[in-house]
């Protein structure tokens, strides 16, 4: 038989040609003959499969747990009490609305050092209620409005019966920092770090190739967009407590938007926090788009009216607080809907809380590092960082991971990272960075307040701040502007806190010039310089300008 290979389970040789295991068989099986093969398995065979094994049936499965995965079983305790205690939970992700409903980032380190591609256990969650707990066989996915041909798919009809295609895209909450939105004042939602981001191989079927397979009119005939609806009961809010949004046809239809109906994650079937066993992925577009669990599909002459799709998802004036925007209709107008991610830059490396030495080693620079991705499917082209509040900027050295798709689109995150004198660095207050997008969008230098708290997308800025090491030597110490959901720290939170008259606890703080850190570290560049002789050369802090950090003045000179 083509494309199978009669070698016993989970079997080495295989894994580098990429075979599958179909179970009933015994047999590793080519990905692009599995599908037929499991179609011609006889009915009291898949009987007697129970669900998980139905599923390697029809979409294959490997036998090693790839590094994409890091698959966990074990039920966080955390869940033991709610709803979804059912599914295990990978124990680093940061929980940003208590136990329940799920919520989660990753540290922003574990975020990067894992690559280009995000593990599924480490990608971000946005959930509204309870995870549905949704059999494979049962599910069915309906197409219906203006089509003429309505039609119910299962899950097997979509694998079998369309064309499957694999999709690289960058996801991001709509929310993401806006933590730091809330610091400056309360928005409605709650408080996501910057790492509200994940990057994964999507596999499915196009959704245009469903709705022509229904035959949807013309939009002469009235046809303008298509409603996408998940499961019923799982959102606390509208009708039926069902999570929707809406999406203009035209979107849906052209080719060059890769929109999918994704089955898919990594190279594995969904996990039940991302959609299984169906979701819709829409590259460059905004997370709240792309319905988890989808179970309908209607085709409309008219947006959708979910409670979700009309109430949330939208960035109003920065004057309109959500009393305003509930009383003159800012909530209905469609011209404030969010659909496409906006221009993004974050530093990663420094990281928050490092301490940089000044002469740990003979290295003359630094390595600044972190990420940046655009909606749209427009190309990230510069990342610049500055060390001077804005007056001056360098240029990094973008990576992409990614080649750009057939219509020129690109859906991923860039990592970047620039070189810097580690004497500038030293001298610096500040750094920051910005990135700037093919239709030249830039990030604006000053964060916009608004009621939802959602494209936060200022320039990401990073304190820097003399200290002592635990060797009593010379380091600078570096702050982000916030950490992830209820954690304490960062310069904004400790700003915030200042403005509310709560003193934050500060090392000694002084002010030099290059000119006087040359010579210091040019005597000894390998041996540390100790606080005590820079303090001997170093200004402190005067008390308005302490004050006006948002610090408390410590002693002039180091005890």
């Amino acid at each position: 038989m083509v494309g199978v290979k009669h070698l016993r389970p989970f079997d080495d040789k295989v894994f580098d040609a990429g075979f599958v295991y179909i179970s009933a068989y015994d047999i590793w099986v080519d990905p692009n003959h599995a599908a037929a093969l499991a179609a011609r398995v006889p009915t009291n065979v898949r009987s007697k499969l129970d669900d998980e094994q139905r599923r390697s049936l029809i979409l294959g499965r490997t036998g090693r747990d790839w590094p994409l995965h890091e698959t966990v079983s074990v039920i966080d305790r955390r869940d033991e009490c709610t709803p979804d205690r059912w599914m295990p939970r990978h124990p680093h992700l940061i929980r940003l609305s208590g136990r329940h409903p799920f919520n989660c980032e990753t540290p922003l380190q574990d975020l990067v050092q894992k690559g280009f591609i995000t593990p599924t256990s480490l990608h971000f969650v946005r959930n509204h209620g309870a995870v549905p707990n949704i059999s494979w066989d049962t599910h069915m996915l309906s197409v219906t409005g203006l089509v003429d041909k309505p039609t119910t798919f299962t899950m097997a009809d979509l694998v079998t019966k369309f064309d499957q295609v694999t999709v690289s895209a960058t996801l991001v909450c709509v929310g993401n920092r806006r933590k730091e939105q809330n610091l400056v004042k309360k928005t409605k939602g709650f408080s996501w770090g910057a790492s509200a981001v994940g990057t994964g191989k999507w596999t499915g079927v196009r959704l245009r190739d469903v709705l022509q397979k229904c035959y949807v009119h013309s939009y002469q005939e009235g046809a303008r967009h298509v409603h996408l609806n998940g499961v019923q009961r799982e959102a606390p809010l509208g009708k039926m407590g069902c999570y929707g949004t809406s999406i203009p046809l035209c979107s849906a239809n052209n080719a060059a938007n890769d929109v999918i109906i994704a089955y898919k994650h990594n190279g594995k079937v969904l996990t039940p926090d991302h959609g299984y066993p169906v979701r819709v992925i829409i590259p460059g577009g905004i997370g709240a788009r792309m319905i988890k669990w989808l179970s309908e599909v209607v085709v409309s002459s008219t947006e959708s009216d979910n409670w979700y799709h009309v109430n949330d998802n939208k960035v109003l004036p920065a004057g309109v607080d959500e009393e305003r925007a509930a009383r003159e209709g800012f909530w209905s107008n469609p011209d404030f809907a969010i659909n496409e991610l906006s221009i993004q830059s974050i530093i990663t490396s420094p990281t928050h809380g490092e301490l940089i030495p000044l002469a740990a080693s003979t290295s003359t620079t630094y390595t600044v590092r972190g990420y940046a991705y655009s909606g749209g499917g427009r190309k990230v082209i510069t990342v610049e960082v500055s060390l001077d509040g804005g007056n001056t900027w360098l240029i990094s050295r973008i990576m992409r991971g990614e080649e750009p798709s057939e219509y020129g689109k690109h859906w991923c995150w860039v990592f970047w990272e620039v070189q810097v004198p580690l004497l500038s660095l030293f001298a610096a207050e500040e750094l920051r960075c910005r990135a700037v997008d093919s239709s030249n969008n830039a990030q604006p230098e000053n964060l916009l307040w608004n009621v939802t708290g959602m494209m936060s997308n200022s320039h990401f800025r990073v304190k820097l701040q003399l200290k002592a090491d635990r060797a009593d030597q010379i380091a600078l110490h570096c702050e982000h502007p916030t950490k992830n959901g209820a954690e304490p720290g960062g310069w904004m939170e400790r700003e915030s806190l200042s403005l509310q008259g709560i003193k934050a606890v500060s090392t000694v703080s002084v002010q030099f010039d290059l000119a006087m850190l040359t010579p210091l570290h040019s005597a000894a560049p390998n041996k540390g310089i100790p606080i005590r002789r820079l303090a001997a050369h170093a200004r402190p802090f005067s008390g308005q300008e302490a004050e006006a950090e948002g610090l408390m003045l410590g002693p002039a000179t180091p005890p």
